[in-house]
């Protein structure tokens, strides 16, 4: 998302059908950012949608984005 930080967490899903999905870090005791992308692997990850900070008090970020069935998903944050 363009922004600096100290420390990422990666994880990765598979869309079971197609549809709309929201990812939130609601709950976090610290700042934080939000970054989704579709690619087979680091070097050919392309960015589907990205958040720093939602506008609620303490850093939370969200995302919202369409996701098709059978694709894989990887969101750092």
């Amino acid at each position: 998302a363009g922004e600096t930080g100290g420390k990422s967490t990666w994880f990765s899903f598979t869309a079971g059908e197609t549809g709309i999905i929201t990812i939130d870090t609601s709950g976090s005791q610290f700042d934080t950012v939000l970054e989704v992308y579709v690619g087979s692997g680091f070097g050919s990850l392309s960015q589907v949608v990205a958040n720093n900070d939602d506008g609620t008090p303490g850093g939370i970020s969200t995302v919202n984005f369409q996701v098709n069935a059978g694709t894989i998903y990887h969101n750092s944050g």
